[in-house]
């Protein structure tokens, strides 16, 4: 069905019926449409360069794409009609870069809630600098709503999330790969909120606003408080005590990841005695491991080793990540003994 050396930048249809994704095919990433039905072949949306991102409007009217024309990384964004496959360039081919979030990343969403507005960054007006701008949908008005140097120092910055109101927008400061800083503009009266205020270099990591009712996955130990007493909520509180205590909030999902894929490779040594990679393979196509994250059995025809019974579906209550009340009887039962 697919024709491709890689694909990237999967993006689902508000509708939950299509994918629009990036593929290499034609030579260079591009926008194309897959139905999940399994009718038809996939679809290319062709449009000058190569594209790096693709994102759905909210109302899934148009998919706009971050493009490099000509390998200068000097980006355009423009929507796609997915019907005709019309093209609608929404900033100027004029050597400036714009980005619709983190560079080199997907993580954010330009769009906001009610659809009405896009933000992305531009250093249009300086090329050292991002500013943060955001375009009026229905009009195709432009403004700038923080620019870098005013009343912030000069430096780069990038829109992460708006809020679920639309009314403010989350921004990342990133000074240095090892140095950020969050800020919320007030989109009304363009007043800015520092939200990670610190003395010294700090990193942040991409943040979002927690509205309440939406529903996410997540592994187990993010819910750990949730499950039952046994082998299993003990695995995880034994990373999340120490965490807790040490930096003042529970492990994040990552963290879990981490610790988890440290302990196994721990385990894997100790049952090949020593680091050979053949004999670390063997060790772990063996290996039944009690995690945070579950109980890993890998074996020669499973590398991933964990089932769906370590997922967590879960809803924002209060402000609190709690599983749902399907989710609560499923994990009922992951004791780990």
């Amino acid at each position: 069905m697919f024709d491709y050396d890689r694909l990237s930048g999967v993006d689902p249809h508000p509708d939950g019926e299509r994918l629009a994704y990036l593929s290499d095919a034609p030579g260079r990433p591009q926008p194309w449409l897959w139905d999940l039905s399994g009718s038809g072949e996939p679809r290319h949306l062709p449009v000058d360069g190569t594209v790096t991102r693709c994102v759905w409007r909210p109302d899934g009217s148009r998919l706009l794409v971050q493009t490099d024309p000509d390998g200068a990384e000097d980006y355009r964004l423009a929507e796609l009609d997915p019907a005709t496959g019309t093209v609608e360039w929404l900033t100027a081919d004029n050597g400036a870069r714009h980005e619709l979030g983190i560079p080199y990343g997907s993580i954010g969403n330009p769009y906001s809630p009610d659809g009405r507005l896009l933000a992305y960054a531009s250093n249009a007006r300086k090329r050292s600098c991002f500013d943060i701008m955001v375009r009026d949908l229905a009009t195709g008005d432009v403004r700038t709503v923080l620019q870098a140097g005013d009343p912030l120092p000069e430096d780069r910055y990038f829109p992460m999330f708006f809020s679920p109101d639309s009314r403010r927008l989350l921004v990342l400061r990133l000074h240095q790969n090892t140095e950020q800083d969050l800020f919320a503009v007030e989109l009304a009266g363009l007043s800015v909120e520092h939200v990670t205020p610190h003395d010294g270099p700090a990193q942040y990591l991409p943040a979002g606003w927690t509205p309440e009712g939406i529903f996410l996955s997540s592994s187990i130990g993010v819910v750990g408080k949730d499950l039952p007493a046994g082998p299993q909520k003990d695995a995880i509180n034994e990373l999340a005590t120490t965490f807790q205590s040490k930096y003042g909030y529970p492990p994040p999902q990552f963290a879990q990841d981490g610790y988890s894929a440290v302990k196994l490779l721990a385990a894997a040594i100790d049952k090949a005695k020593g680091s050979d990679k053949e004999k670390l393979r063997s060790a772990l196509e063996g290996l039944t491991l009690l995690t945070p994250n579950g109980t890993y059995k890998y074996s020669a025809s499973d590398h991933s080793g964990l089932t769906a019974d370590y997922i967590s579906i879960n809803k924002v209550t209060g402000g609190v990540i709690t599983p749902t009340d399907w989710a609560k009887q499923q994990l009922a039962g992951l004791t780990g003994k």
